[in-house]
């Protein structure tokens, strides 16, 4: 897989991430849909180092992985 194909993959799985979580909310699955809301941004974070051209490390920290980004771009906000 080229890493435009992992970039697309996980834009693609923190996209349906996120429309399970509101399936599951409206379902009020609570529950699921705090793991589902918590796996988007992951997915969606590691995606947007891809782009900036590094790769991801094997971190579930949202913190963590935000922390990279800025450090990359100088910036605070994220963007794909």
């Amino acid at each position: 897989m080229t890493r435009r194909e992992e970039y697309e993959y996980l834009i693609e799985r923190s996209r349906r991430f996120y429309e399970t979580a509101i399936i599951q909310m409206d379902k009020r699955f609570y529950d699921l849909a705090a793991f589902s809301l918590e796996q988007s941004p992951q997915l969606y974070l590691k995606a947007s180092l891809l782009k900036l051209g590094m790769d991801y490390p094997r971190t579930r920290s949202v913190r963590r992985l935000l922390e990279l980004i800025h450090e990359v771009t100088g910036r605070e906000e994220v963007k794909v």
